[in-house]
């Protein structure tokens, strides 16, 4: 039994049904988070203050998915999963990034929603433990910098035209006097004549 791989009509429904279920997780955590008691919202138990962003980051891609027919002729190529994994990264060293800036708190805040919540702090304090809190800030630079590298350079936005990018500069004007040679300076080629 050979197996071939799927049409185009049954990846954009494929597609669908996973545009959905992002969707609608995205939506039930936006729920939680903006219509749930304080005590009782498990998205900032999960994601702290990063809560919202992720919880958009799910509609948004659910949405992707959804209208993936009509959005990538007008957009270009899709992601590639080389991207999803920066936009990952750069998730979670916001998460560790919020815990760690917030002075590192016990687990009680994360009852509180403050910080980056459960996959902050256990990153954050795991990361604390192994390698110091310099040595982790270094290690989420770095981990920040590949995550751009791979949104950068496995989506569209590798193909952006720089010069149309460049900020507005300020030209000087250019002085007649060439630094090169300064006339005051003896020509070393002629000969010396003696005094």
């Amino acid at each position: 039994m050979s197996s071939s791989p799927p049409t185009t009509e049954v990846k954009q429904r494929q597609y669908g049904i996973l545009g959905l279920i992002l969707l609608g997780v995205g939506l039930l955590a936006l729920f939680d988070i903006f219509f749930s008691r304080a005590d009782t919202q498990v998205m900032r138990l999960i994601a702290g203050k990063g809560a919202v962003p992720l919880a958009l980051a799910f509609v948004l891609l659910g949405l992707y998915l959804i209208f993936y027919r009509f959005l990538a002729p007008r957009l270009g190529p899709h992601w590639h999963p080389e991207a999803l994994l920066g936009v990952e990264l750069l998730f979670l060293v916001g998460f560790v990034t919020l815990h760690l800036r917030g002075g590192g708190g016990g687990y009680l805040d994360l009852y509180k929603g403050e910080g980056g919540g459960v996959i902050g702090w256990s990153l954050g304090e795991l990361m604390v433990a192994g390698l110091g809190r310099l040595a982790a800030w270094v290690v989420l630079a770095s981990l920040a910098l590949v995550g751009i590298f791979l949104i950068w350079e496995y989506t569209p936005l590798h193909n952006l035209d720089m010069r149309k990018l460049r900020l507005p500069s300020i030209s000087l004007p250019r002085s007649e006097r060439r630094f090169d040679s300064a006339p005051d300076e003896p020509d070393w080629d002629e000969p010396v004549q003696p005094a």
